[in-house]
């Protein structure tokens, strides 16, 4: 018996060390196929493949080299509310990565052609500054690859969009060169001198952009309990909002260079800070002061007070070009219209809240799904439409039935039924 027992040996695990960085990430098996894995293709992800040759001395090898997006921008937040210069994040060299897209291809060029004709101006239609996304950006794209690689991300995002009986091939071409994008992106925030300032805002501007467009109905996912988890943590901005704002270090040193640059518009904000809720009468304001009462007298309450009188001005921004009756003086046009309001929210709002989001307390989970209701009425733009609704959806889903009554308002504004979402 004993001889029996000691034949019967344990099999041991084999672990693979060189999956993509997506499954490692995700601490599932990968299939190791070429150029794109089968999880990373049923996935729609960006499938990236990092050389063991490039793995840093003091690292272990069951590590990956470059952190996931999701990681690095969490524990980021965690640490920091903005993204520093001197953040340890990893040099990216595109020889250290396997597969990567050292040139665009003819399939790139197509998408640039439709960045110029349609999507630049599918996103900015304003006539006096959208030739700026068609022409001034793909310049800045010619020499910086990460803006070049944002650019044809949104383009092939568009195409998806344009076309949903195809959309899935355009999806996996978007996810790739966001991939590559956030890699450099990531890379020249620690290394940026003063020419590569402006391409990483404007970079920043279309990744932002981008994160509305994954956060709809074109990039909802919803094939089991992992999914769903990720779809969540996606649209309550667990990547996207540290990196929006982390934006912020970037104009500390060289606002005013970009501001007489030919970027300069990015940076207006027009009227919002003359803007006062409290003088104007707009219907939807009644319905955000109402949600005060859920938080008075609690220990975080001046924040969501703040928070929430920089929601009711986003409401004041979005009436005066929604709806001119409101008697709002309407900004000149320019890059300072509605479609800027939630860039300027996420920039403007204080960071304590956007930590009380991530640890997904109810009261700043309320004021999301209002900050989604408020989207909502930006659907018109192709990259916002649904992403209002997700919100929504998703806050109503992590709350249980004692909150229902605060969420009225935003389910009945953004079409959701109340059994859409089974607690």
């Amino acid at each position: 018996m004993v001889d029996t027992v000691k034949s019967v040996t344990r099999r041991s695990h084999r672990k693979s060390r060189t999956g993509c960085h997506e499954c490692k990430r995700r601490r599932i098996k990968c299939n190791e196929e070429k150029p794109q894995c089968g999880n990373c293709i049923r996935h729609h992800m960006g499938c990236v493949y990092l050389s063991t040759g490039a793995m840093p001395v003091n690292q272990s090898p069951s590590e990956p080299p470059l952190p996931s997006i999701s990681s690095s921008l969490s524990t980021l937040a965690a640490k920091s509310p903005l993204i520093s210069r001197d953040s340890t994040y990893q040099t990216y060299n595109p020889s250290d990565v396997r597969g990567s897209r050292l040139l665009f291809d003819m399939e790139d060029l197509d998408l640039l052609h439709h960045w110029t004709l349609v999507t630049s101006i599918s996103i900015e239609p304003t006539a006096e500054v959208s030739h700026i996304w068609q022409t001034v950006f793909p310049q800045l794209g010619l020499q910086h690859p990460h803006l070049m690689h944002s650019i044809l991300s949104l383009s092939a995002l568009h195409k998806a969009y344009s076309n949903p009986t195809n959309k899935q091939p355009y999806m996996l071409k978007g996810a790739q060169h966001h991939s590559e994008s956030l890699l450099g992106f990531k890379a020249g925030i620690t290394q940026s001198g003063d020419a590569d300032d402006g391409a990483l805002f404007v970079n920043a501007t279309l990744i932002f952009i981008y994160a509305f467009v994954t956060s709809g109905p074109l990039y909802d996912i919803n094939e089991d309990s992992a999914d769903a988890a990720s779809r969540t943590s996606r649209v309550l901005g667990t990547d996207w909002i540290p990196l929006l704002r982390g934006i912020r270090t970037i104009l500390q040193p060289t606002y005013y260079r970009i501001k007489h640059s030919s970027l300069g518009f990015l940076l207006s904000i027009g009227n919002w800070d003359e803007l006062d809720p409290d003088a104007l009468s707009i219907p939807a304001d009644k319905e955000l002061l109402r949600i005060k009462e859920i938080w008075r007298g609690g220990e975080n309450a001046e924040i969501y007070d703040e928070t929430l009188y920089l929601l009711r001005t986003f409401c004041a921004w979005n009436a005066q070009f929604q709806d001119p009756k409101e008697g709002i003086e309407v900004p000149s046009p320019g890059y300072n219209g509605e479609m800027s309001g939630p860039f300027i929210f996420v920039s403007v709002a204080p960071e304590e809240y956007f930590k009380l989001l991530q640890q997904r307390q109810p009261c700043a989970l309320i004021l999301f799904a209002y900050f989604g209701t408020l989207l909502h009425s930006l659907g018109h733009f192709w990259w916002m439409e649904g992403c209002g609704k997700s919100i929504v959806a998703v806050v109503d889903e992590c709350l249980g039935p004692f909150w229902d009554t605060f969420l009225e308002w935003p389910r009945r504004t953004v079409g959701l039924n109340q059994g859409d979402n089974q607690k």
